[in-house]
């Protein structure tokens, strides 16, 4: 139900395009090099009628609002203009983060995850941090979206290391660990870095790499009840952390820290194959994470140089569902086995017991 509830509101979100009707701002504003006090009445009037939208109980008007609060930063406004349209929708959005009305507050989540993705400006972030704590999924979702956009944009506007961004980012989650916010919480630490390597600076992947690997960490504790909605949605994080560039920016706890990750979902994973024999749609998912995970330990080889690692790795890389869990659990236990000897304070995982046997 809950993920039904997160898949409705993301539909509604993509809808953003209509044309709005009512008030606009003059073409000659959004252009503008500098914003006088004027221009920002002008603004702050255009959003808050548009945000007075967003609060009717009416669900066309508020579609009619938000639409037109993200068109008004279409095509190439200004920077001025971005600056102060981004700092008014802030204030706006933030005055509608307690509403009731949960539709209310995802359509103001759905506005500032579009203008920050438009405008590129930071001066959304206290929104931001203020959705994805909210209660309701669906909500956070968005807020967690608006990261994406800002977290690395924050990044490089700061050499301090981490911020109220990333430091909230796990402890906000916590209870929100369904695949659709974890999909979007490791996007926005992930840093777009096979497309923007070469703007994603050492500082910037020394900061992500802690709260990756403590979102990580969080979302392999589902194993211990079952198994994790989406299991192929933590390769994202684990294909980052052993990424060439990132392993050199960790520390050794830190890349122990890693390999013991990936260890340690290799083996959970394995072990919840058992259960799965007679469910081959929930079996495909771990065999296809499988997969990911053992090609993740190639990597590993080959940062540490480490041949007969890599050789270990390549059978699972090759498993399949057709296989029987007992045999790909079996798979998984040698692979964990090369990879104590060969990575220095890997440890093996810990059992997990039968999901027949696991509490409701």
């Amino acid at each position: 139900m809950k993920l039904r509830c997160i898949t409705v509101l993301l539909t509604v979100g993509l809808g953003v395009g209509a044309h709005a009707l009512g008030q606009t701002i003059p073409p000659a504003l959004k252009n503008a090099s500098t914003v006088s006090q004027a221009d920002q009445s002008t603004i702050r009037q255009f959003i808050q009628s548009n945000f007075a939208k967003i609060s009717a109980d009416d669900p066309a008007q508020q579609s009619e609002g938000r639409d037109a609060l993200v068109n008004a930063v279409g095509g190439e406004p200004s920077d001025a203009f971005k600056d102060a349209y981004a700092r008014a929708v802030n204030e706006a959005a933030l005055a509608l983060a307690d509403n009731p009305d949960m539709r209310v507050r995802v359509n103001a989540a759905i506005v500032v995850a579009r203008v920050a993705s438009r405008t590129q400006s930071l001066q959304l972030k206290p929104a931001a941090i203020k959705f994805i704590n909210d209660k309701s999924d669906p909500v956070v979702l968005w807020g967690t979206k608006a990261h994406a956009t800002l977290i690395p944009l924050q990044l490089r506007a700061s050499t301090a290391g981490q911020d109220a961004l990333l430091t909230g980012l796990v402890g906000a989650l916590q209870d929100n660990l369904s695949a659709p916010i974890v999909l979007e919480a490791y996007e926005a630490l992930k840093l777009n870095l096979v497309q923007a390597r070469g703007s994603v600076t050492p500082q910037m992947i020394k900061a992500v790499v802690p709260v990756m690997q403590d979102l990580l960490s969080a979302r392999s504790k589902q194993y211990e009840r079952g198994i994790p909605d989406n299991p192929v949605a933590d390769t994202i994080a684990t294909t980052f952390l052993v990424d060439r560039d990132v392993w050199a920016q960790q520390t050794e706890q830190q890349r122990t820290r890693t390999a013991q990750l990936v260890v340690d979902l290799i083996g959970m994973a394995g072990a919840r194959t058992v259960d799965l024999d007679s469910d081959r749609g929930r079996k495909d998912s771990l065999i296809q994470a499988l997969r990911s995970l053992s090609s993740a330990v190639v990597v590993i080889a080959g940062n540490i140089n480490k041949q007969s690692l890599e050789s270990a790795a390549q059978p699972l890389r090759r498993v399949d569902s057709s296989m029987p869990g007992e045999t790909i659990r079996q798979m998984c236990d040698e692979l964990i086995v090369q990879a104590i000897a060969d990575i220095p304070g890997v440890k093996r995982p810990s059992s997990l017991q039968p999901m027949a046997s696991v509490a409701p």
